[in-house]
């Protein structure tokens, strides 16, 4: 058929669908754009989330969140402890009022046994000791 419709549509995939002359897969840019916006929106609400759940740790309001995006930021390790369990050890922040009220949170985190994508294996999380001298991450292992 010449007029771009569809001869069979169960047969035909979406990628070989034109919704018009010269826009050809416009569909599936929407569809991407909403699911790129979509993920986007999930990730600030998730992070928002957590923040407001430090923000019972840590006693300033005014600086809780661009405090703990910061804190997204510092280094750390993640390796697998166990068959279904990741470990997330990360560095003490310099600050001990930070350091304090993080590690409350990390501590309220492991309570509620995360997983990684719902289903997957759990996030346990540590605030590792102080820099030594050496400058590796210190304190034993759990």
């Amino acid at each position: 058929m010449s007029d771009g419709s569809i001869a069979h549509p169960v047969s035909q995939n979406v990628a070989q669908a034109s919704c018009a002359a010269g826009k050809t897969r416009s569909l599936l840019r929407e569809d991407r754009r909403l699911v790129v916006n979509t993920l986007k929106l999930v990730a600030a609400n998730a992070e928002r989330l957590i923040a407001l759940r430090f923000r019972q740790h840590y006693d300033a309001p005014k600086d809780v969140f661009s405090i703990f995006r910061s804190l997204l930021h510092l280094p750390g390790t993640v390796r697998a402890s166990e068959a279904d369990r990741l470990e997330v050890r990360l560095r003490r922040p310099d600050s001990p009022k930070i350091a304090h009220a993080l590690d409350a949170l990390l501590r309220d985190l492991n309570q509620d046994q995360a997983r990684l994508l719902g289903d997957g294996p759990i996030l346990h999380f540590i605030l590792a000791d102080p820099l030594n001298t050496n400058g590796a991450l210190s304190g034993p292992l759990p």
